[in-house]
């Protein structure tokens, strides 16, 4: 936790800039092979404002097969 009791890093914000809304975060999984992720689950990180370490790797390597590039993060930082 940062000095403000939040997260370090704002998992809310990263979500919607990135796919806006579950459904899309779950065809953009979908569309990469990624089927082993329930809507309920993907549902809950955008509640939370929090993904798994472990699903937030397959995040970012999707975001950089996708684009091109690397996914900026320092927007994100608290």
């Amino acid at each position: 936790m940062s000095m403000t009791g939040k997260p370090p890093f704002d998992f809310s914000r990263f979500l919607t800039d990135k796919w806006g809304d579950p459904d899309k975060l779950l065809a953009f999984l979908q569309s990469y092979g990624h089927n082993d992720i329930p809507r309920p689950t993907i549902n809950q990180w955008f509640r939370r404002g929090s993904v798994p370490a472990e699903h937030f790797a397959t995040l970012l390597t999707l975001l950089k097969l996708d684009s091109g590039k690397d996914a900026p993060l320092e927007d994100y930082l608290r």
